[in-house]
């Protein structure tokens, strides 16, 4: 093993994958992610190693592969529905496109991204994508009633049911091949934006359901005597790596709602061998296929009228005329008064 041979790619950082995972759309401020599945294959390093120096033959590998790339999209809202499954591009004697390139679906929510060592899955569901239409109460006496979704995937796929079941790879004779790479993603779900536009505008009941989906598998093995499809037999030496992360959220204004943020993120190295020390050919393997989704339900119910508070009108009432009461100085002048009257009457009687 003293001589070695490195093929073109390096394995790329973790910083590299999550730049490639978020940095794939810039987001309007107002305009929140709902929901986003991401899947990041990178750091992809194919090492060769001379297991028979000296005999004048140098290590090689060669990938008769064909790879596919598809994405998918659906829409519905009270006023119209839409759906549409692209196809996307091809590949050909590689395990990931010859050239960087970049395939967005048609309503823009599903994205893959390809470097020459890595690429990235992507969906992601905005608010404006998610909300119906915030349009005034109909007036008709019945609540208001809304129904509004969204799903999309992506997905690459390198020997499975899409390409005609597994591709192949040539492993020169005396020659070992190490493998590296790193496979990651990340789930996340938000409905505090959702919640806000809704009691805004006069919702009073609502429940968000959301599926959320990421998985990645590669198999990369020398062929057995027993050909496929008896895969009991397949591996004569063989590496497999499967990430799978799959969540289901309920959102909504119900008590048992806690409305709590999905957040999940997960990243795993991985590291083949294949070997061959015969003097001929090694023919091999290869199965990759990436899958992300997302797929978001949302029902609400508001009051179709409102009714606003009555405006009555003050009562004008006449005002009572309360007399006021005589002060005791008021009385005294009184008395005195009445004492004056009384001496006059007597005068005018002893004089008669």
């Amino acid at each position: 093993m003293s001589h070695m041979v490195r093929m073109g790619l390096r394995p790329a950082s973790l910083a590299l994958a999550a730049a490639l995972c978020f940095g794939t759309h810039v987001q309007a401020a107002d305009d929140p992610i709902v929901a986003q599945s991401a899947l990041t294959l990178s750091g992809l390093s194919f090492q060769l190693i001379d297991l028979t120096p000296g005999d004048g033959i140098a290590p090689s590998l060669s990938f008769q592969s064909d790879g596919l790339i598809d994405t998918g999209d659906w829409i519905y809202d009270e006023a119209s529905d839409s759906y549409n499954f692209a196809g996307g591009p091809q590949f050909q004697n590689s395990l990931l496109p010859a050239t960087p390139m970049t395939h967005v679906s048609s309503n823009g929510l599903s994205t893959v991204t390809s470097t020459v060592n890595s690429v990235t899955l992507q969906t992601q569901l905005p608010l404006s994508q998610l909300l119906p239409s915030m349009a005034p109460p109909d007036g008709t006496g019945t609540d208001d009633f809304t129904d509004s979704g969204s799903w999309a995937e992506a997905n690459l796929s390198v020997g499975d049911g899409n390409t005609g079941g597994f591709a192949s790879f040539t492993l020169g004779s005396g020659t070992g091949l190490i493998l590296r790479g790193t496979l990651s993603s990340q789930l996340t779900m938000d409905s505090s934006a959702v919640s806000a536009v809704l009691a805004a505008n006069g919702y009073d009941h609502w429940s968000l359901y959301g599926n959320l989906d990421a998985y990645g598998s590669f198999l990369m093995a020398a062929q057995a005597e027993t050909p496929w499809p008896n895969a009991d037999l397949l591996l004569q030496q063989g590496n497999q790596l499967d990430l799978s992360r799959y969540h289901t959220v309920w959102h909504g204004s119900n008590m048992w709602h806690d409305n709590t943020p999905l957040s999940d993120a997960t990243s795993q190295s991985f590291e083949f061998t294949v070997v061959n020390f015969g003097d001929s050919n090694l023919i091999g393997d290869v199965l990759l296929n990436l899958h992300v989704l997302h797929n978001v339900d949302l029902l609400a119910t508001r009051p179709s009228t409102y009714i606003p508070p009555v405006d009555v009108p003050p009562i004008d009432v006449p005002p009572i005329d309360v007399p006021a009461i005589p002060e005791p100085s008021t009385y005294a002048l009184m008395g005195l008064g009445l004492v004056g009257i009384v001496a006059v009457a007597r005068r005018r009687r002893h004089t008669a």
